[in-house]
């Protein structure tokens, strides 16, 4: 984590949606093929991949708020977060039931996949086409 901690904001964000999708895409490989390691290292992957985005994240958006605006930046930030991780795991317990383990695993990892790359995409788009705070006034 030192490692991310010395890098830009963006840096962090973009490296760390790239590894959580080439994690994800590993770890779909491992599921599909019934295979420890790939599923293993796939995992290991996608969750520094997902530290490292969400690290940038969070040093991306902690300045823009004043000092005596920051704890309840960082509080609804927070709950926002773990409405995004809680809410698709509980969908998945329900999915299990009716679609079985593989199948849920399988449709879950596609979907994170895509939303990595979705986010990967918007960065894209944001850096070639960037508006300014001034430009949207």
């Amino acid at each position: 984590m030192a490692y991310v901690r010395t890098r830009a904001p963006r840096m962090s964000l973009v490296a760390g949606a790239v590894a959580h999708a080439a994690g994800v895409a590993a770890t779909l490989v491992g599921i599909v093929f019934t295979s420890t390691a790939a599923f293993a290292v796939g995992t290991a992957v996608a969750g520094a991949g997902f530290g490292a985005a969400f690290s940038g994240s969070m040093r991306s958006l902690v300045p823009l708020a004043a000092p005596h605006e920051r704890a309840n930046l960082v509080s609804g930030f927070l709950v926002l977060s773990y409405a995004a991780f809680s809410i698709p795991a509980i969908a998945a317990g329900f999915f299990t039931s009716v679609y079985g383990l593989q199948a849920t695993a399988i449709g879950y990892a596609a979907g994170v996949g895509a939303m990595a790359l979705a986010a990967l995409a918007a960065m894209r788009l944001q850096r070639a086409n960037p508006i300014t705070a001034q430009e949207q006034s």
